[in-house]
């Protein structure tokens, strides 16, 4: 399993990385050219596979797949 994020639906609000228990941060935040801030998963590998982004993500941008 991998966490991904659906870009075309994440509104950049933060509160995946708020919540995210690991560290480095599974994923940051970053102001993508003509479409806003938008998560973006950059450390998978340290994913603890605990869906605290899934449960707080208020547009269902992320899953584990």
């Amino acid at each position: 399993m991998r966490p991904v994020v659906d870009e075309s639906i994440c509104i950049g609000c933060g509160a995946c990385y708020d919540v995210c228990p690991v560290e480095p941060k599974v994923m940051e935040l970053r102001e993508i050219k003509d479409k806003g801030m938008k998560s973006i998963i950059v450390n998978p590998e340290v994913c603890d596979f605990g869906a605290a982004c899934i449960r707080v993500c208020p547009t269902g941008a992320f899953k584990l797949i």
